[in-house]
């Protein structure tokens, strides 16, 4: 099926391949947030917006797109080729962020809010996670994997993120990203609706990047509000 859509099938060399770390590589075997629940974000919401005129399940036309009032974050407003532009530049603004948090890097603006590096760690897994569940979407006709508890993975994986070095995750998020965006580019919007089931939730491709971006988009607002207010704190 890749060599039909006319993507070269990825050195996939086990869980956890690019970042090497058994903890990402636990989190894919299981599946880990691909649930599409919102991870990190309990806010989101998801606006079906029916584009298509075939009926939902296996195979449908129909596209979701994801919203969130908190981010501002609308993923209809997105064309093929600007989604795809968007998560590629993921990597830079994270770089960039990280780099201007200066000694606040891995300072929490409150206990229960994670630091910058935190969430840029955070992101980066959800990034990989998503750079599976798109090749699994893209290379089988519509997998299916058992429904998983997302916020145990996460917090499961959330406890090394403080003591990482940041310009390896920096450089890890971007590969990932472009990965992503290089598999969604590869086998052109016309493959998008093919899906991946988790439980009873189903995701097409078009909704996983959507998601994908989303997840950064929307932790970057959030650590320039936790950075604004350790600046402010400070003063």
């Amino acid at each position: 099926m890749m060599a039909e859509l006319g993507i070269a099938r990825s050195a996939w060399s086990g869980p956890g391949r690019a970042i090497g770390d058994s903890r990402l590589g636990a989190m894919v075997e299981m599946g880990s947030a691909l649930t599409l629940t919102g991870l990190g974000f309990p806010e989101a919401r998801v606006v079906a917006r029916r584009l298509g005129v075939a009926p939902g399940g296996k195979g449908g036309l129909g596209v979701d797109h994801e919203q969130c009032s908190a981010c501002e974050f609308d993923g209809s407003e997105y064309g093929p080729a600007q989604l795809l532009e968007a998560i590629r530049n993921l990597g830079p603004q994270w770089k960039r962020i990280l780099l201007d948090a200066g000694d606040d890097l891995r300072k929490r603006p409150a206990p229960a809010t994670w630091s910058a590096l935190e969430y840029a760690a955070h992101s980066r897994d959800i990034t990989a996670l998503h750079v599976f569940g798109v090749e699994q979407a893209l290379m089988i006709d519509e997998p299916e994997f058992p429904e998983v508890a997302g916020d145990e993975l996460v917090e499961n994986a959330a406890a090394s993120y403080a003591s990482q070095d940041p310009g390896l995750v920096g450089i890890e998020l971007e590969d990932q990203a472009l990965e992503l965006a290089g598999l969604a580019q590869a086998s052109g919007p016309a493959s998008w609706s093919r899906g991946i089931t988790f439980g009873s939730s189903r995701s097409d491709v078009r909704l996983l990047l959507e998601h994908a971006l989303h997840d950064s988009h929307h932790h970057l607002v959030d650590v320039t509000k936790g950075l604004a207010v350790l600046r402010s704190s400070s003063l």
